[in-house]
């Protein structure tokens, strides 16, 4: 069991601060300088070759699989799909209503600006400066869980489905970003690298 050091105070002399580091350098032993993460493996020739020669997924950068005629080329193969291959929409989807945009009931839930804005507010997520910065980033992201709410009920915390491709298009076009900067998909467990410098 390692030993308890001394906390260092406000105002501590320099010489009692350099005794602390040495004491620490002293318990750490030579392991102070080893390298971070030094343990790494690294691939194989073998399995660089593999990956270099790995198919691209055949959903992304086209939009063959659409069947609703609305959806848009997506990043990745879980945002590429469509409203006709998700088993909670097909109840909606007729000879007449070939998209799962052109339901009156989902066109108000989701891209209804005053009920998205009530429910903003209700939420109480944001503050009202954070609501005018990021308006129409705020709208964007209320309209995809009233979608998913919508088709698929309460999902629970961590439980996310990708959302269709035509409904991901039909907002951004209703809630444009200036820079035509958007975050896709993303599992609960797979976020944004930028936001893994918070992880606590």
């Amino acid at each position: 069991m390692a030993e308890s050091l001394p906390q260092i105070e406000e105002g501590v002399p320099d010489d009692m601060e350099q005794a602390l580091i040495t004491e620490l350098e002293r318990s750490l032993g030579n392991s102070v300088h080893d390298l971070c993460f030094q343990n790494d493996p690294e691939w194989s020739e073998s399995e660089l070759t593999a990956i270099e020669n790995t198919p691209q997924d055949i959903r992304i950068g086209n939009t063959f699989w659409c069947n609703c005629a609305k959806c848009l080329e997506m990043p990745t193969r879980d945002e590429s799909c469509c409203c006709t291959e998700m088993p909670n929409l097909q109840q909606y989807l007729t000879e007449d209503i070939t998209c799962i945009t052109l339901v009156q009931e989902m066109l108000f839930f989701c891209t209804n600006e005053d009920f998205l804005d009530f429910m903003i507010r209700w939420s109480g997520r944001y503050t009202m400066a954070q609501y005018n910065r990021d308006r129409k980033r705020i709208l964007r992201k209320a309209s995809y869980r009233a979608f998913t709410t919508w088709a698929h009920g309460h999902l629970g915390p961590g439980n996310r489905i990708p959302i269709p491709s035509c409904i991901v298009n039909m907002v951004r076009n209703k809630f444009p970003d200036d820079n035509q900067r958007y975050t896709g998909f993303y599992w609960s467990n797979d976020y944004p690298a930028i936001d893994m410098a918070y992880d606590g």
